[in-house]
């Protein structure tokens, strides 16, 4: 059985038989999966895949810990890997609720790029969230391998219910301002200077 066959059954598994169990010591461990669809594949504002792309993702947490693992598969054959994986990120994450209205995360991402031959990379996080209006998160990323630089990315929020068309569903409206140092952006977008991204 191939890699990507793997993942999207462990994906399905998990997504029918997402699990919410109580542990001995009252923290949650919790699974669960989502497989997302794109029309196209834009990464902090920068576009890599202009097609179609599937995203399945697979979640364990426990009492403050995440470990994400998240495929990005090639529907059409943009980076000659038609239905396989052109990209997996695995994400280790901690986040702490500090008080009502202040929640902090502090993490690691690791990018593997399958049958590319692109270098692996590896990037270390922190992030704060503010619960006020437009909900502003501040991240900050070092990039730890090939980037060797900071990005910095904040991000505002507001969710719209809309129960007259449906009572689950909502309008969510999201924007984000992404500035990176000048070996960040000359790794990623190939221009060599501080700039916005």
């Amino acid at each position: 059985m191939s890699l990507r066959r793997l993942f999207l059954a462990m994906t399905a598994v998990a997504a029918l038989c997402t699990v919410g169990a109580r542990a001995q010591d009252g923290n949650d461990l919790s699974i669960g999966a989502k497989l997302d669809y794109a029309s196209k594949y834009v990464w902090r504002g920068i576009p890599y895949n202009e097609d179609a792309i599937v995203q399945p993702s697979l979640t364990l947490g426990y009492a403050g810990f995440e470990l994400n693992i998240l495929g990005i598969i090639d529907t059409t054959n943009t980076w000659g890997r038609e239905d396989n994986f052109e990209e997996v990120d695995y994400t280790l994450s901690y986040t702490h609720k500090c008080n009502e209205d202040l929640t902090a995360s502090v993490g690691a991402i690791y990018y593997v790029y399958p049958g590319q031959g692109f270098d692996e990379d590896l990037e270390v996080y922190a992030s704060a969230a503010y619960a006020a209006p437009l909900n502003p998160v501040l991240t900050v990323v070092y990039d730890c391998r090939n980037g060797d630089g900071w990005y910095i990315n904040l991000a505002a929020s507001h969710v719209i219910a809309l129960p007259e068309v449906h009572e689950n569903l909502d309008l969510i409206l999201d924007a984000n301002l992404g500035w990176a140092t000048e070996n960040w952006n000359n790794y990623i977008v190939g221009v060599n200077d501080n700039a916005f991204v």
